[in-house]
């Protein structure tokens, strides 16, 4: 029988059915879309038509990211070609730049696992919220790692709050422990968060 997209069964021999499982049910969970957990689930089996479903499924992953706060409606999207232009600057080679632009595009996607109240709170966040906010780099992580997404998509959603002197999150890397796809999302994506209008402030314009 035909599985969703055109795939082959999903629980290959180098993809236990117990994993198998548990990819879909962590997905699910943390996406609420079945449809959605079973294209990230199927992503590796997909030949000849693999690259276009991976950009479909990240596609998909975004729009559900921001249709939670309308405040960062076109974010991911916005970071993405600001990093892409980044990234050619420097003088990296456009497969790796679009491959950068890609992770730029659902950098936040684990925002899905955080309350819509936190996201679209009007003022400054409690220290517990703030946790509950910093987590979402490694449910994003997670999600595109079982995705089983070409590097450095998932790693750029763990490391893109991470900081040249340490003081970012989550684990306080410095200087070059940071990959370079990830200091380049994190500079694109503090621009234009801090361009565009926010629910605690209105946006501050380039200058």
């Amino acid at each position: 029988s035909q599985y969703p997209y055109g795939a082959a069964h999903p629980v290959a021999p180098d993809r236990p059915f117990y994993e198998a499982l548990a990819t879909l049910a962590y997905v699910a969970g943390r996406t609420r879309s079945l449809r959605l957990a079973v294209a990230v689930l199927v992503a590796p089996y997909r030949h000849p038509l693999l690259q276009a479903k991976q950009i479909a499924t990240l596609d998909a992953l975004s729009g559900m990211t921001e249709s939670r706060d309308p405040y960062t409606v076109g974010h991911q999207s916005r970071v993405a070609a600001l990093s892409h232009a980044i990234a050619l600057r420097l003088g990296i080679e456009e497969d790796e730049a679009h491959l950068i632009s890609l992770a730029a595009e659902v950098h936040d996607v684990g925002k899905i696992g955080v309350p819509v109240e936190i996201l679209t709170r009007p003022g400054r966040l409690s220290e517990v919220e703030m946790d509950i906010v910093r987590e979402h780099v490694k449910v994003g992580y997670e999600i595109l790692r079982r995705a089983e997404l070409p590097a450095p998509i998932a790693e750029v959603a763990l490391r893109h709050h991470e900081r040249l002197d340490g003081s970012g999150y989550p684990d306080h890397l410095v200087g070059d422990e940071i990959i370079t796809a990830a200091r380049i999302v994190a500079v694109a994506d503090v621009v234009e968060a801090i361009v565009q209008r926010r629910p605690y402030r209105p946006g501050l314009g380039v200058e």
